[in-house]
């Protein structure tokens, strides 16, 4: 791996972390010829029905987290309830397919919405992949944000 591929791999997680639009650092790496790691693993995944506190979101933190859908069987038509909430203003929500830092019109939206979204999901394997993405159109950061996921079966 070369220094130049192991710091791509840093700044993504980095951007990660802050909450920034992965894919505008992916293509910009890949217009200098620069392949980036994948850092699916560094991506926070999230537990059913585990309220998740202290979240900080704005105009300019868009945290993203990971959502395994799984039942035992396949070909089930199931969903997933996803609650955000602030104290001081709305927490806006989009669930998709693809991750952080793939282009948005690649990405296929489940759902989106302010505060709680629902999504029915039709599958065909065990376990789906669900990116959930926070935004708020705040300025200020909201500090104090709740994230709850909660899976059902149709």
């Amino acid at each position: 791996m070369s220094d130049y591929h192991s710091a791509a791999c840093d700044v993504m997680k980095a951007a990660y972390d802050l909450g920034q639009d992965g894919a505008l650092f992916r293509r910009a790496f890949k217009d200098v010829g620069i392949d980036v790691c994948d850092i699916q693993n560094h991506v926070v995944g999230l537990r059913d029905d585990k309220v998740y506190d202290n979240i900080t979101v704005s105009s300019e933190v868009s945290p993203v987290f990971l959502y395994t859908l799984s039942t035992k069987e396949p070909l089930k038509l199931s969903g997933v309830s996803v609650s955000a909430n602030s104290s001081t203003d709305d927490v806006h929500i989009v669930l998709t397919d693809q991750g952080w830092d793939v282009d948005e019109k690649e990405r296929e939206i489940f759902a989106e919405g302010d505060n709680l979204v629902k999504a029915e999901i039709e599958r065909n394997a065990t376990a789906s992949i669900i990116y959930i993405r926070l935004s708020s159109e705040s300025t200020k950061p909201l500090t104090d944000v709740t994230l709850l996921v909660s899976a059902f079966i149709l």
